[in-house]
């Protein structure tokens, strides 16, 4: 599925790409706590590689996200499932799906300020532009795949110095990227941070800021 959505996003079917990219997710997800079965090495490099350009395409219009996700679930009930056995794991693949969305949907604003909501912020990447105009969506990488935050990895990155394309080559695809009319741009990362309380952990975001030659100008930590 996750092939599929590649090749019917390459075709110009983006629409359709979007939904086989979910569809995929739903089914996948759930075997990733199981490294002999669920490889999660091989669903982050796909999800890495596929992602961003099909998230950045999704979240242009909120109300076909919504209408491609509930597609998703009522298409995922109706169609027997061979790879993920029904179960826990599989509910909470399709509600992780669910709180997704209401997620995004609560933060519609900060999206539309991300220029999300526009079609025109797809663009092809280049050597010193991995990720041009506005994409992702936070909270989209399973919490599986989703590394301990620690300040100190951080510390490679020098203000004035470090290139845009250095950050993403060292760190790998980012939850969220925009760019401003002003050619500032920003890429985030979200993180797992030390327990709240006893056994609940949450994401934090580290947020790199670069000005119009994509060299960096901030480091925003939690």
């Amino acid at each position: 599925m996750f092939f599929l959505a590649q090749r019917l996003f390459d075709a110009g079917r983006r629409d359709e790409a979007t939904f086989w990219f979910y569809e995929g997710q739903v089914r996948w997800r759930p075997l990733l706590g199981d490294p002999a079965r669920g490889d999660p090495d091989r669903f982050n490099d796909l999800f890495e590689r596929i992602g961003p350009s099909i998230n950045g395409w999704a979240m242009r219009d909120l109300r076909m996200y919504e209408a491609t996700i509930d597609r998703v679930l009522s298409w995922d009930a109706a169609h027997p499932d061979d790879f993920t056995p029904p179960g826990p794991e599989k509910e909470k693949s399709r509600q992780g799906l669910k709180d997704l969305l209401a997620y995004t949907l609560a933060h519609a604003d900060l999206l539309k300020r991300a220029h999300l909501a526009h079609p025109d912020n797809y663009a092809d990447p280049t050597a010193d532009e991995p990720y041009p105009g506005s994409g992702g969506a936070m909270m989209g990488r399973p919490v599986e795949l989703v590394s301990d935050y620690d300040a100190k990895r951080f510390a490679q990155f020098k203000i004035g110095r470090t290139k845009k394309a250095e950050v993403a080559n060292a760190l790998g695809g980012p939850d969220q990227w925009e760019t401003s009319p002003n050619g500032t741009s920003a890429l985030s990362y979200s993180f797992i941070g030390p327990p709240v309380v006893a056994g609940l952990r949450e994401r934090v975001l580290v947020v790199f800021r670069f000005d119009p030659a994509k060299t960096l100008t901030a480091v925003e930590l939690p």
